[in-house]
């Protein structure tokens, strides 16, 4: 994807001298670089997880791609070598997964091979991308965001060994950013207001050698800090507190069930299978500087019984928590998909409080997780430190938003973000009492949402944008990328409370234009193809297919249909559905959207109504163009209206 200055840059750049295929390309294969710090060894479910995300993509090992892999075995000093022997080879995508030292490496040997990292550390703050939702030049990612994590860490740790004077971390003084880290303890010292007491081990033997010092003086609980050392040598390390008895917190499930006491962070295996998602995607050509840095939704909470109960010398077991039986691993996957949970159902140690307030925030319908998190991290909600967020995604079925909502009111959350139109309304009808901050809802004062855009009155506030404004400005765009089209096929859902009146404006719009509608209702993926088959019998020109739930869900499909009818299509709502593969996108800024989310979550959560907050509406739009898909389509764009873009993909 590039801006218009890049577009007009590409058009007259020429075409580059093709460098040296591999034997794989030959063989008309895409090759993959896979670099990563640690040893192959135990890392094969990993992998696994990582190849079944490329086939989602429809990349299969062995079939259309292959996958050269490096693997540093524990030494971050080879990471400088092995990235440019990947470069050599011309991969078309170099993976650079656990810690920042691959990535940094695979970003000094090339600028202009896309990089897909995974690491733990802040990005941003480790100077690998500029930002998290546009991460420039060539890198993007999944943040496991382990920085975050350290002080829920400590707290469920200390909800365990409630009487711990001394804590201590264990950290790698090889470890490419440990200055970073020991930064970020020293932050989460001061959240938890106790001191901590940092012990470097960056060897097999400095560990064995650490854990002496833990003897005197006696050390009551202990953090790992994340490292893929430290991940290679769990066993020593989990041996080695089980001997000295000293309770300890890991990053990663693992060290629990080689028996560790606990561990609290995100899945690898989720981690790495959406590596291999990214990666799919920029094989199909996504720009890695627009793709957001994806952060996991899902996280773990392990506790070893068998572990906790187990006395050592001069040390006391564990108390479990309440009702265990003590000789097994216990997962609480119950709590998975949210990162603060603030308190377990039920303390994992007797008198154990929480360190401080945990807002919980529902967010009904599917939006952008990693905007979302980044406007209320603006406004000091972070996830793990003061922050939980419940998702409930419906899946493209407008008619679970009910349930849904449901049960964000009965888990009590502080505040719902609805995404959506159908999402407002299941909320509103779920409670009156919940304040709702609606993103991408049009017209809340037609659809008796709210009294008025000034003063909402009951509990919504939010974002809107007015619908008629929006359907006369897609029409006019669409009419300009395909002048001869006269008659435009309306892809709209009955079940979506909003479409009756988006109607209304796009005819009024059509009016005014000198189009012809021709309106389709699909309330289901199984009426697509009736629909488009409908579309070219009836010879429309072109398509614009209303926001809505169940066909960005199914925005790939809606591309492909509307390729094979040759159908230039106009969406709203999401870029998504460009990105996709759909050809045209215009609509209020979602990051400018997002943002306006995090400002009213904040006052509401410091005690205003939302009755009083004014609803804002939008003052930047946005047109996404797919020149790619409008190639496919034998559709020429005109100059002018590429300059008026804000972005083309190529």
């Amino acid at each position: 994807m590039i801006d218009r200055r890049g577009f007009v840059a590409t058009l007259v750049g020429g075409v580059f001298a093709r460098p040296l295929v591999t034997e794989a390309q030959r063989l008309g294969f895409r090759e993959v670089g896979f670099l990563c710090s640690p040893s192959s060894a135990p890392y094969a479910p990993f992998v696994a997880a990582f190849r079944h995300g490329l086939n989602e993509g429809g990349y299969i090992e062995g079939k259309n791609i292959t996958i050269e892999f490096r693997w540093a075995d524990g030494h971050y000093d080879r990471l400088s070598n092995l990235a440019p022997d990947l470069v050599r080879r011309q991969v078309a995508v170099l993976v650079a997964v656990r810690g920042n030292g691959p990535v940094l490496a695979a970003k000094a040997a090339t600028a202009t091979i896309p990089i897909v990292f995974a690491s733990g550390g802040d990005p941003v703050r480790a100077g690998i991308v500029a930002s998290r939702n546009r991460p420039g030049a060539n890198v993007t990612g999944v943040n496991q965001i382990f920085a975050a994590l350290v002080p829920k860490q400590l707290e469920l740790l200390l909800q365990l060994v409630p009487k711990a004077g001394r804590l201590s971390a264990l950290v790698n003084p090889n470890y490419p950013d440990v200055e970073l880290q020991r930064l970020e303890l020293k932050e989460a010292s001061t959240v938890i207001k106790r001191p901590i007491h940092i012990v470097n081990a960056g060897s097999q033997r400095a560990i064995d050698a650490a854990f002496l010092t833990f003897v005197q003086p006696k050390t009551d609980a202990l953090l790992v800090a994340n490292d893929p050392f430290f991940h290679a040598r769990r066993d020593q390390i989990v041996a080695l507190a089980a001997r000295s008895a000293i309770p300890a917190m890991y990053f990663e499930d693992e060290f629990a069930v080689a028996g560790g006491l606990i561990s609290y962070g995100a899945s690898l295996k989720d981690t790495f299978h959406e590596v291999g998602i990214y990666t799919g995607r920029i094989l199909k050509r996504a720009k890695p500087a627009d793709l957001p840095i994806e952060q996991p939704t899902k996280f773990e909470l392990v506790v070893n019984l068998k572990a906790a109960k187990a006395p050592g010398p001069d040390h006391p077991p564990v108390a479990p928590a309440a009702g265990g039986s003590g000789d097994r691993v216990v997962n609480r996957r119950a709590f998975i998909g949210t990162l603060g949970l603030g308190l377990l159902a039920a303390p994992l140690a007797a008198g154990a409080q929480p360190a401080g307030k945990i807002f919980r925030i529902g967010i009904l319908g599917l939006g952008s997780s990693e905007l979302l998190r980044q406007t209320l991290r603006e406004v000091g909600y972070v996830e793990g430190l003061n922050l939980a967020l419940e998702w409930r995604d419906p899946e493209g079925k407008t008619e679970r938003f009910g349930d849904l909502a449901a049960d964000l009111v009965r888990l009590k959350v502080d505040v719902i973000v609805a995404i959506n139109p159908a999402a407002t309304f299941a909320a509103k009808r779920s409670t009156a009492s919940i304040p709702i901050v609606m993103v991408n809802t049009p017209d809340p004062v037609q659809l008796g949402l709210v009294v008025s855009l000034g003063r909402p009155g009951g509990n919504i506030t939010g974002t809107t944008t007015l619908s008629a404004d929006v359907s006369i400005k897609q029409l006019e765009l669409l009419k300009a990328a395909v002048p001869r089209a006269v008659r435009i096929a309306v892809l709209w859902n009955p079940t979506n409370p909003w479409h009756p009146l988006a109607l209304k404006g796009a005819e009024a719009a059509a009016r005014s234009l000198a189009l012809q509608l021709h309106t389709m209702a699909v309330r289901g993926p199984e009426e697509l193809d009736a629909a488009f088959a409908a579309m070219a019998r009836e010879r429309a020109g072109a398509v614009l297919v209303l926001a809505d739930p169940m066909t960005f869900y199914h925005r790939a499909r809606l591309a492909d249909l509307a390729a094979k009818r040759r159908l230039p299509t106009m969406y709203g709502g999401s870029r998504g559905y460009v990105e996709d593969g759909g050809l045209m996108h215009y609509w209020a800024d979602q990051a400018d959207l997002y943002r306006r989310v995090g400002s009213y979550v904040d006052r509401i959560l410091k005690g205003a109504k939302p009755g009083d907050l004014p609803i804002e509406q939008p003052t930047k739009f946005e047109l996404v163009i797919n020149l790619k898909t409008a190639k496919t389509l034998g559709l020429t764009i005109p100059p002018s209206l590429l300059q008026r873009a804000d972005q083309v993909i190529e």
